[in-house]
């Protein structure tokens, strides 16, 4: 073929874009992704048909197993069935990219193995010059909230629209440059590879602290499984004043629930339920529903004194806190009022510790039950015969102090996350504006 005949296929093929997201730099173009690629659809056989999903011999691509930029394996497979009669023995060849075009939108993997997908993902054929990896890395980042259609089952994209999106492109000698599309992906991988060890490194080092927190509270319970002088272990029930879980009042009679967000503790009362975020930090105030004098005197909830220990035992199981104010709850949450001697801080820093590995040998239970609860055993030091206060409060400062450390830690982790994430936002911004090779 000439160079004349070539340029003008190239041309034909390409056709000139005025309205473009940004300015390229001399030796690129905007294309459209119908001009560089073909694509086909997915599908997923009937959930009703056993036939199609029973002794699944043939990998099936989900959005959720778009984790990672090969996909090794899949979390569902069809059978022969689905293989003839649905799919007609169309297997996609390992190799090729997928992109996401519903809900998630501009998802990108490439297979490692044969595998049939979904109806909400594209498989993509590339036309002459066209680098796969390139677009892997570009179609995510693309701006798709102008292309939305949201009329139908949320987020998705069409035909038409996949095939005008806008993709910048390196040319050369009026055709893709397959060589610069290379280079930039060389570049891109490059550096993230560096970005990604400097976060596997913050990582580890995150997690040896924490198990250093670990390994702290290993060292004093085991202390006191040797020290029997010194450390008596007391079931909660003869640690504690008090134990007794809420209620709550009916929610179809309204005269239960105050409306106005004002709490007087002699009309109205705060009322918690469970909420995980409540309970990440040891100390908890906040509360999102006030109770009336009806809805208490009309339920099984009570008053909670300020520094009670909370346990929840129903709904997320397991967790503990430590009320700040005066607070009714529900009936998944157990309050304990402990006595004068015994260290609220001290004892929720010990259950917080203990119940995840007490509910891993609790796996298919739903509920925790007051009278289990009452028989949890917890190490209290000694001194002359008595619950020693101050040692007791010596072990949650030190717990205290190393917990906050850690709460640092992972706070600086996660603003370091985030710029680490911000830098390859602006490494690939570069790449895809011809500033990066």
């Amino acid at each position: 073929m000439s160079k004349t005949k070539a340029k003008a296929e190239n041309k034909e093929r390409f056709e000139e874009i005025k309205n473009v997201p940004y300015p390229l730099p001399e030796g690129w173009k905007w294309v459209r992704l119908g001009e560089i690629i073909k694509f086909g659809m997915g599908k997923t056989p009937k959930r009703s048909e056993k036939k199609y999903w029973e002794n699944g011999k043939y990998y099936w691509v989900s959005i959720s197993d778009m984790q990672n930029k090969y996909i090794k394996t899949t979390k569902e497979k069809v059978s022969q069935r689905a293989f003839d009669e649905i799919f007609r023995g169309k297997l996609i060849p390992k190799g090729t990219l997928l992109m996401s075009f519903k809900l998630t939108i501009g998802r990108t993997a490439i297979l490692d193995i044969p595998a049939f997908h979904n109806e909400a993902i594209i498989h993509i054929f590339l036309e002459e010059n066209i680098y796969r990896d390139y677009l892997y890395w570009i179609l995510p980042t693309l701006d798709y909230s102008k292309y939305l259609n949201t009329a139908i089952k949320g987020k998705t994209l069409n035909k038409e629209i996949l095939k005008n999106l806008l993709i910048p492109l390196p040319f050369k000698n009026n055709q893709p440059d397959l060589e610069k599309q290379k280079q930039i992906v060389e570049k891109i991988e490059t550096i993230f590879k560096e970005i990604d060890k400097a976060i596997t490194i913050r990582q580890k080092a995150l997690e040896k602290t924490k198990e250093l927190f670990e390994s702290v509270l290993n060292k004093i319970f085991k202390e006191a499984e040797e020290d029997k002088d010194n450390w008596k272990w007391l079931k909660l029930g003869e640690i504690a004043k008090k134990i007794k879980a809420g209620g709550t009042p009916s929610t179809k009679i309204k005269e239960y629930w105050a409306s106005n967000g004002f709490v007087d503790y002699k009309n109205t009362y705060p009322w918690l339920d469970i909420n995980k975020n409540d309970f990440e930090n040891m100390f908890i105030s906040s509360y999102r529903k006030i109770i009336t004098r009806e809805g208490f005197e009309n339920s099984n909830t009570w008053l909670v004194p300020p520094n009670s220990l909370l346990i929840t035992i129903g709904g997320s199981l397991g967790l503990v806190g430590i009320n700040k104010i005066s607070i009714t709850t529900n009936q998944n949450i157990l309050a304990v009022v402990l006595k004068d001697k015994i260290y609220v801080k001290y004892v929720a820093f010990y259950l917080k510790f203990k119940y995840p590995l007490w509910l891993k040998n609790m796996e298919g239970y739903k509920n925790l039950s007051k009278r289990e609860e009452i028989k949890r055993l917890i190490p209290i030091p000694i001194k002359n015969n008595q619950p020693d206060l101050e040692k007791q409060k010596q072990i949650a400062a030190y717990l205290d102090n190393l917990h906050n450390k850690i709460k640092q830690l992972e706070e600086l982790q996660q603003i370091q996350l985030e710029k680490f994430k911000q830098l390859k936002e602006s490494i690939l911004n570069k790449a895809f504006r011809g500033e990066l090779v």
